[in-house]
This record gives C-alpha cells, sequence and structure tokens, in this order.
C-alpha cells in the first residue's frame, strides 16, 4: 500500500494503531505510520528488516509517539535506531517475542549491546518503560550490558537470559553457555522501581544477587514479578484437545497419533510459592508478585486467549 494510501486512511486516527501482515513484511512499509502526526500508539507484528538494505535517515523529533511494540519482529540494530529517532519523547518501548524457532538454533552468541547503544541514543532520556526479549532468535543469549544507561526506566521487564547466562544452554545441541564479563551494575536502570522477569526459568541467582545490592544497584526498587509455569488438570485437558485438532503437526505427527505420549509431553505443573525468596524480599522492602501462566497452552489458542502475560498494563501500577 502507498504511503498516500496510507495516510489518507489514517488522517482522523488518534491513539492507538496495530498492523499485521502475515509473514516477514518490511519496515519500510510502515514508515508512514511512525511518520503520522496523530498516532500515540503503535503495534507492529512480524515486520524485518531489509537485508542488507539499512532505512534510510527519517529524521528525529518529529511526532507524538509515546508508545511501541514490535512483536516478533526482526530488526539490525541501525534501523531500530532510525525508527526510535522519529518520536519527540518515546516513553514505552517493547521489543519482543513469542516465538518458537526450533530449527535455527546455532551456536552463535548475541551480545545485545548494540540495541541498547540504539536505544539510549535515540530514546534514553525520555523512555520509561522498556520490555525486551529476544531470546525467540534461537541463539545463545547472553547477559545485555546497556540497561545502565536508560537512566529514566522505571519498569523492565525482561528474559532472565539477558541478566544472566545458563550454566547449561537450552538449546537442542546443547552448546556451551557464554561467558562474558559484564558487572550487574551495567544490566539494571539505575532508578528501576518494577522489575519483570519473563518466561518460567525464573529462580535464578542473580534476583538473590539483586537484592543483596539493592542500595547500590537499585535503590528504588519495590517489586518484583515472576511469571511461573503452571497447568492444572482442567488446563491439560484443554492443551491436549486443542492439540489434537491442530494442522501444523508435520514436525511431530507420530506423537500426536499416541495419546499417552501426547499427554507425558505436557504433565500438570504445580504453583509455586518461593517462600525463601518472598522473605527475602520483604527484608528489603520489594513486593513479590508471582504471575502463574501456562506457556503452551497459551500458545495453542494464541488467537482466543486475550494478552499475553507480558502485556497486561495494569502490572505496572
Amino acid at each position: 500500500m502507498r504511503h498516500e494510501t496510507w495516510n489518507a486512511l489514517l488522517t482522523l486516527l488518534t491513539g492507538t494503531v496495530g498492523f499485521k501482515e502475515w509473514g516477514s513484511w518490511s519496515f519500510r512499509k510502515a514508515t508512514c505510520l511512525f511518520h503520522h502526526p496523530s498516532i500515540r500508539q503503535l503495534n507492529l507484528h512480524w515486520a524485518s528488516s531489509d537485508e542488507g538494505i539499512p532505512l534510510d535517515d527519517m529524521g528525529k523529533n518529529l511526532t507524538g509517539l509515546e508508545t511501541l511494540s514490535l512483536i516478533d519482529c526482526r530488526i539490525t540494530p541501525g534501523d531500530l535506531h532510525q525508527l526510535l529517532r522519529i518520536p519527540r519523547a518515546l516513553q514505552y518501548l517493547t521489543f519482543a517475542s513469542n516465538f518458537n524457532d526450533y530449527d535455527i538454533y546455532s551456536p552463535e552468541q548475541i551480545n545485545c549491546t548494540d540495541y541498547f547503544t540504539s536505544i539510549q541514543q535515540a530514546s534514553g532520556k525520555s523512555l520509561k518503560s522498556l520490555r525486551f526479549d529476544i531470546t525467540h532468535w534461537g541463539n545463545i543469549i547472553v547477559p545485555a550490558p546497556g540497561m545502565h544507561q536508560l537512566p529514566n526506566v522505571k519498569y523492565l521487564e525482561v528474559a532472565p537470559d539477558h541478566l544472566q547466562a545458563l550454566k547449561e544452554a537450552t538449546n537442542p545441541d546443547n552448546y556451551a553457555a557464554p561467558d562474558i564479563d559484564c558487572p550487574l551494575e551495567h544490566l539494571l536502570p539505575p532508578d528501576l522501581e518494577v522489575l519483570k522477569i519473563m518466561s518460567y526459568a525464573s529462580d535464578y541467582a542473580v534476583l538473590w544477587q539483586i537484592l543483596a545490592r539493592k542500595s547500590q544497584l537499585v535503590p528504588r526498587l519495590r517489586k518484583i514479578i515472576l511469571t511461573i509455569h503452571y497447568r492444572n488438570r482442567h488446563m491439560k485437558t484443554e492443551l491436549l484437545a486443542a492439540m489434537r485438532k491442530r494442522e501444523d503437526t508435520e514436525n511431530f505427527p507420530e506423537i500426536l497419533e499416541d495419546d499417552r505420549t501426547l499427554a507425558d509431553m505436557y504433565p500438570c505443573v504445580r504453583k509455586r510459592v518461593f517462600r525463601a525468596f518472598r522473605s527475602c524480599c520483604e527484608k528489603n522492602g520489594v513486593e513479590l508478585m508471582l504471575l502463574h501462566q501456562d506457556c503452551d497452552r497459551k500458545e495453542v489458542f494464541d488467537e482466543g486467549a486475550g494478552l499475553a502475560v507480558w502485556e497486561i498494563d495494569e502490572q505496572v501500577k
């Protein structure tokens, strides 16, 4: 669709605009949305940088866009920087995905420094909330130095891999975990108030380290939110029923033919309370919030289950 047509359609719009196009589509198609003077919140899904063709310099501080969500997108740090230069004062940025790309695992280590440099240079002074997770790209993810340069971020929602490298890699080929020399001081915004750890691998030693050094690292921290994997019998029953109806079973047709094998793949999981960690939080004046979710069931009902856990704005309050 031509830019003139986009702008004609959007002339009367204010507030939120979401755009999806099936498959991988170019960010170039959406640049007119970034430039639109009335849009305050923009949600883009499945967009990609053009391979080898960087976005042109589109100017700086031109529009009033306040909230930007890039969901399941693949973008280079350079293109991210160009897009973030357009808003006058971007306040809320989501750069995350819910992909499960089993076929693209590689031993390449991804250092997120370039992404945080782009964010800091373009929106570092105005940004209040950051939701960041690129672990879906199937590479070994290392901690993400650079968040300490975001002085006004109060809410951080991040995958645990970006704060602490796993001792054992979680990909099928069991590549060795990366060894990166990055102090914890460089992994957290200094005025952070709410820290949410995405995914259910949330009982990490790094959380205890943060609490032990709270006065030095994040003196304003008042809440930690952990998402915990949970599935009861009712949820399991619904999940298995949906799995049996799925048509995209070419990756494991033999499993779906055996109900017992399928049931064993998705066991019930008890709720967890983290008594010791909760006690430590209370001693440090930090509220602990546990959010129980079934990530597999959510993926099966991806179009009808409502907002994903990390998209619920009320958690920021």
